[in-house]
């Protein structure tokens, strides 16, 4: 500690106090301007609701079909799956209005 201290005779550069407050005026205009972004944000999180996912098996019990069928029908476009890791998920909403 007392080495850190005996170094502090070295030549330090005077600070720029006008160059310092346009920087800190530059970062608090940026913190804002993210602050408000953050904001508008959370308020469509708010209004965003996380659709639940089917895997097949589910999808297929659901439907009392095959898993052909199943093939099919996301080949025909009449369900919409996607491809996550090994497996194909489902929105529920999309498999209830085939039930419909």
């Amino acid at each position: 500690m007392e080495e850190y201290l005996q170094h502090s005779d070295q030549k330090q550069e005077p600070i720029n106090v006008r160059k310092l407050y346009r920087s800190v005026s530059t970062m608090e205009q940026k913190f804002n301007e993210l602050k408000t972004v953050m904001e508008l944000f959370m308020q469509q999180r708010k209004n965003y609701t996380v659709p639940q996912l089917l895997d097949g098996t589910e999808v297929m019990q659901l439907l009392k079909i095959s898993r052909r069928t199943l093939y099919s029908y996301r080949r025909d476009g009449r369900l919409n799956g996607k491809m996550v890791g090994n497996k194909y998920l489902y929105r529920k909403e999309e498999v209830d209005n085939l039930l419909a």
